[in-house]
């Protein structure tokens, strides 16, 4: 059963970002589409989150309503080139939700964007496809940040967050929040590093330690700056 507001919420995206890529490539056709399940599209694609972004949400049992300033939109696309006309490009999304936490059986709704929301989301979406798909960085055209529209109030609930049960959510730590965005990978390992060998000076014994993260793999920027 698809989930409740998703046609509405997302209908008018396809149209924009359709004409978005005819201004930019009018010589190809572009098409997007909405999924809960982007398994069967990730080898030769790319995947592009970004994050954090803000929403709403309303609960399709109580109705309860709520507000988030760490929503994940998570694309995958890509490029099929043809010889003979014009080339065909595909982008699969899927809008990370959240549960309502009054509900004891709550499904994850879909987030509702804004209209300001919406369009960076597209701007960014655009420009990283013109990056990716046509090796063209953007030069004079720069990645919108998205910013919280309203105060959220408490800290992020991360039960009922889908992105973080599907870790990718950004609500983590501050200091590799950071040290994610800009790659800086020697001061994550520094921490660790400095961490554990205090916790060994204090006689405690620590089997094994391991950080992975998945950045730079075309997710990078994570609202799109880079």
């Amino acid at each position: 059963m698809p989930r409740r507001r998703e046609a509405d919420n997302v209908q008018g995206w396809k149209e924009r970002f359709v004409q978005l890529m005819k201004m930019r490539k009018p010589q190809d056709k572009w098409t997007l589409d909405v999924s809960d399940d982007l398994s069967g599209s990730s080898y030769g694609w790319y995947t592009y989150d970004q994050k954090p972004v803000f929403a709403r949400f309303e609960c399709s049992s109580c109705s309860k309503e709520w507000k988030s300033a760490q929503v994940v939109v998570r694309f995958h696309m890509r490029l099929e080139s043809s010889r003979w006309g014009s080339s065909q490009g595909q982008v699969k999304t899927r809008l990370f939700g959240q549960r309502c936490r009054r509900c004891l059986q709550a499904t994850y709704e879909v987030p509702i964007f804004s209209e300001e929301a919406a369009h960076k989301l597209l701007h960014n979406l655009v420009l990283k496809i013109l990056d990716k798909c046509y090796g063209e960085p953007p030069q004079n055209s720069h990645f919108f940040k998205h910013d919280a529209e309203e105060d959220v109030e408490g800290p992020h609930d991360r039960d009922n967050c889908e992105a973080c049960q599907d870790g990718t959510c950004l609500a983590r730590p501050a200091f590799l929040a950071q040290s994610a965005q800009q790659n800086d990978f020697p001061d994550i390992l520094g921490f660790l590093r400095l961490h554990v060998h205090n916790a060994t000076s204090a006689g405690l014994h620590i089997k094994s330690l391991s950080c992975s993260m998945c950045i730079g793999s075309d997710r990078e920027g994570e609202d799109g700056s880079e």
